[in-house]
């Protein structure tokens, strides 16, 4: 009678045990999880993962979400770095992405004076993977600093962003490539208005055509 008690009592502390170390480790990974704090969308079952998401599975285990985490200590690129993540743009180039992205990985930066005013702007360019299409076509920037705010001033994409020796409003003109693929390719011409860069003049250029001005740029 005894001993059946003693199993008894033994099997109940063991489930008690197993039931808290059970607990104790769910709300271990629950913490580790939260270190990262923004998610990723997961893909809907039956759909092709596109790079860095995960496809729904049989498992029968609960799916943890998937995370995201920016991390920037270039010097280089430090000071753009806070508004480009408020960009709609930016952020929604990487919202299929997920672990800890690095801006040195992600963006190239070249400072250049647009407006001869002896202080740089700076052109941010795109190098991983899902800010580029296909064609080489990568996402661009320009971001200007002045009394210490940061102000986007264009964004475009193409194969090459150029200086023209030409200004509108005390700035230089920009002139991105852009590469068609099956269709011509297209050079888009951007003038600063006084605020920021808009487009003023797109061309259309391929084999047959070589370079032929478009007389509005309608669809860009």
């Amino acid at each position: 009678m005894r001993k059946n008690m003693k199993v008894k009592v033994f099997s109940l502390l063991l489930g008690v045990a197993t039931f808290s170390i059970g607990i104790i480790f769910v709300a271990a990974l629950q913490m580790l999880v939260s270190l990262f704090d923004v998610p990723l969308a997961t893909a809907r079952s039956g759909q092709d993962a596109r790079p860095g998401s995960f496809l729904r599975s049989n498992s029968p285990f609960p799916e943890l979400p998937s995370k995201r985490a920016l991390s920037c200590y270039d010097p280089a690129i430090l000071p753009i770095w806070s508004e480009l993540k408020r960009d709609e743009q930016f952020m929604s180039m990487i919202d299929h992405v997920n672990g800890v992205l690095d801006c040195s990985d992600m963006l190239k930066i070249k400072r250049v004076d647009l407006n001869r005013d002896n202080v740089e702007e700076f052109i941010v360019s795109g190098k991983a993977e899902y800010f580029c299409g296909a064609t080489a076509n990568c996402a661009f920037w320009v971001f200007e600093i002045k009394k210490g705010r940061v102000k986007k001033l264009l964004d475009s994409g193409g194969v090459r962003l150029e200086i023209e020796k030409s200004e509108h409003s005390g700035s230089r003109d920009l002139l991105v490539r852009f590469n068609g693929g099956n269709y011509p390719d297209s050079l888009l011409e951007y003038r600063f208005n006084g605020s920021e860069y808009r487009l003023a003049r797109c061309y259309q250029q391929d084999n047959q055509t070589l370079e032929k001005w478009r007389e509005s740029c309608e669809g860009w």
